[in-house]
Protein backbone atom coordinates (compact mmCIF):
# COMPACT_ATOMS: atom_id res chain seq x y z
CA UNK A 1 0.00 0.00 0.00
CA UNK A 2 2.91 2.19 0.74
CA UNK A 3 4.36 1.65 -2.41
CA UNK A 4 1.51 2.40 -4.50
CA UNK A 5 1.85 5.85 -2.76
CA UNK A 6 5.39 6.40 -2.94
CA UNK A 7 5.42 5.40 -6.81
CA UNK A 8 1.96 7.88 -7.26
CA UNK A 9 4.70 10.95 -5.36
CA UNK A 10 7.63 10.28 -8.25
CA UNK A 11 4.98 10.26 -10.81
CA UNK A 12 3.64 13.72 -9.56
CA UNK A 13 7.41 15.00 -8.82
CA UNK A 14 7.99 14.35 -12.96
CA UNK A 15 4.25 15.74 -13.76
CA UNK A 16 4.45 19.05 -12.16
CA UNK A 17 3.81 20.92 -14.77
CA UNK A 18 0.00 19.99 -15.14
CA UNK A 19 -2.23 19.92 -11.97
CA UNK A 20 -5.32 18.31 -13.75
CA UNK A 21 -3.19 15.04 -14.79
CA UNK A 22 -1.75 14.84 -11.16
CA UNK A 23 -5.09 15.35 -9.79
CA UNK A 24 -6.47 12.28 -11.74
CA UNK A 25 -3.08 10.45 -10.40
CA UNK A 26 -3.63 11.01 -7.15
CA UNK A 27 -7.70 10.20 -7.66
CA UNK A 28 -6.58 6.64 -9.15
CA UNK A 29 -3.92 5.37 -6.31
CA UNK A 30 -6.61 6.47 -3.89
CA UNK A 31 -8.88 4.19 -5.35
CA UNK A 32 -6.00 1.39 -5.37
CA UNK A 33 -5.31 2.21 -2.13
CA UNK A 34 -8.91 1.94 -0.71
CA UNK A 35 -9.61 -1.05 -3.07
CA UNK A 36 -6.56 -2.83 -1.32
CA UNK A 37 -7.49 -1.79 1.96
CA UNK A 38 -11.37 -3.43 1.78
CA UNK A 39 -9.65 -6.70 0.33
CA UNK A 40 -7.26 -6.56 3.37
CA UNK A 41 -9.87 -6.24 6.18
CA UNK A 42 -12.00 -9.18 4.13
CA UNK A 43 -9.20 -11.03 4.87
CA UNK A 44 -8.58 -10.16 8.34
CA UNK A 45 -12.42 -10.96 9.54
CA UNK A 46 -11.89 -14.36 7.96
CA UNK A 47 -9.10 -14.17 10.09
CA UNK A 48 -10.68 -13.62 13.23
CA UNK A 49 -13.41 -15.75 12.16
CA UNK A 50 -11.21 -19.03 12.00
CA UNK A 51 -9.28 -18.06 15.03
CA UNK A 52 -12.44 -17.60 16.74
CA UNK A 53 -13.43 -20.73 15.75
CA UNK A 54 -10.22 -23.15 16.73
CA UNK A 55 -10.20 -21.69 19.95
CA UNK A 56 -12.75 -22.18 22.60
CA UNK A 57 -14.20 -19.29 24.13
CA UNK A 58 -12.81 -18.40 27.42
CA UNK A 59 -14.33 -15.96 29.45
CA UNK A 60 -11.84 -12.22 29.43
CA UNK A 61 -11.07 -11.82 32.85
CA UNK A 62 -9.56 -7.96 33.57
CA UNK A 63 -7.36 -7.63 35.91
CA UNK A 64 -8.00 -4.37 38.51
CA UNK A 65 -4.36 -2.42 39.24
CA UNK A 66 -5.40 0.50 41.31
CA UNK A 67 -3.91 3.79 40.55
CA UNK A 68 -1.12 4.92 42.59
CA UNK A 69 -2.12 8.32 44.38
CA UNK A 70 -0.24 11.61 43.16
CA UNK A 71 1.32 13.65 45.98
CA UNK A 72 1.69 17.53 45.22
CA UNK A 73 3.70 20.04 47.21
CA UNK A 74 1.27 22.70 49.08
CA UNK A 75 0.84 26.16 47.36
CA UNK A 76 3.30 27.11 49.96
CA UNK A 77 6.06 25.17 49.24
CA UNK A 78 6.35 26.11 45.15
CA UNK A 79 8.77 28.27 44.42
CA UNK A 80 7.58 31.69 42.84
CA UNK A 81 10.14 32.67 40.47
CA UNK A 82 8.60 34.52 37.71
CA UNK A 83 6.70 37.41 37.49
CA UNK A 84 3.69 38.25 35.60
CA UNK A 85 4.81 40.45 32.64
CA UNK A 86 2.51 43.49 33.44
CA UNK A 87 3.36 46.51 35.26
CA UNK A 88 0.33 46.46 37.21
CA UNK A 89 0.17 43.09 38.47
CA UNK A 90 2.28 41.80 41.25
CA UNK A 91 0.93 37.89 40.95
CA UNK A 92 4.17 35.71 40.62
CA UNK A 93 4.24 32.10 39.49
CA UNK A 94 6.49 28.84 39.24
Amino acid sequence: MVSLLTNSVSKLENKVQNPFENTLLILHSLQEVTKEKGILEKKLKRYEEIELATKPSQPIQYISVPKKKRTRRPATQVPRSHKCPDVQCQKTYG
